[in-house]
């Protein structure tokens, strides 16, 4: 192996003698080594491959700006998992993972962290959920403090939109989803209701409520028409819980401003049941 550039004490971008170039970690294996030196592969602990052009020019780039051993970490996981559960993802990957974990580390380090809010991923994405579990397994391995567990559903959506085998238009519907979500929480919190030790078992169900909400909107909205006992309780909480009342109509007018969002009575007074439970 043949050094093409050296990345710290531990780490170096070599060229073998298959002239493949490749990413080579191992305990003081560059150290005091330059440019054109060779590397002894006894001493190689780990080996990523730079697959393509493209893949050489995203390491220069995040090298740049991202620490290298968020880069590592990013490799390992991306590798492993496509090994491990027979996936292929896009190049950029690599960079949009690797950036990901330098910033959310940030976050944990400085108790700025909030868990991703994003409900019911493991019944709609079971593989995605169940190859992010490994992935988070190698994080908690590779850096530290250790990220939460809900950072399996960040990564799964990693994943998810950087699989070849997803449509563009599924990945633009995801991306709207995801959209909506964050958009939903914004709204809680501007309101002063955030997820507590308290609240978080009706807080993760008011969002799991908005995911079926969302799927709802390519149903046929009108067989989900209140009843005309909902009607009268639907009147009723507006005069016996006002402020949950006038909640539910905000969120559904924004909702339907700014997504062009279809949303009926019967969601409004859903919408209302659960924001009584949070407020």
């Amino acid at each position: 192996m043949i050094i093409q550039q050296v990345l710290n004490n531990n780490c170096a971008i070599v060229k073998s003698h298959e002239q493949e170039e490749l990413i080579v970690t191992g305990k003081g294996i560059a150290f005091k080594k330059k440019k054109g030196d060779t590397l002894e592969r006894q001493r190689v602990e780990k080996i990523f491959r730079l697959e393509n052009e493209n893949m050489k020019q995203n390491l220069t780039f995040l090298i740049k700006d991202v620490p290298i051993k968020y880069i590592l970490t990013s490799f390992e996981v991306v590798s492993t998992v496509q090994k491990h559960f027979n996936l292929t993802f896009q190049d950029y990957l690599y960079v949009t993972l690797a950036d990901h974990l330098y910033a959310a580390q940030h976050r944990i380090e400085n108790n700025l962290w909030q868990e991703t809010v994003i409900p019911d991923m493991q019944s709609h994405y079971p593989l995605e959920m169940e190859a992010a579990e490994l992935g988070l397994k190698i994080i908690n391995q590779n850096l530290a403090p250790s990220f939460p567990q809900s950072e399996i559903v960040s990564l799964a959506l990693h994943f998810l939109n950087a699989k070849l085998d997803v449509n563009t238009a599924q990945i633009e519907d995801n991306a709207r989803f995801i959209r909506i979500i964050n958009f939903v929480n914004q709204f809680l919190n501007d309101h002063q209701i955030v997820r507590t030790q308290r609240n978080h078992y009706h807080y993760d169900r008011f969002f799991t409520h908005m995911s079926y909400f969302y799927e709802s909107q390519n149903a046929n909205k009108d067989e989900n028409q209140l009843s005309s006992i909902d009607v009268a309780i639907f009147s009723g909480l507006k005069q016996s819980h006002p402020v949950s009342y006038k909640l539910a109509n905000e969120l559904a007018e924004a909702l339907e401003n700014q997504f062009q969002l279809t949303v009926l009575e019967t969601d409004k007074y859903h919408f209302q049941l659960h924001l009584e439970r949070l407020i």
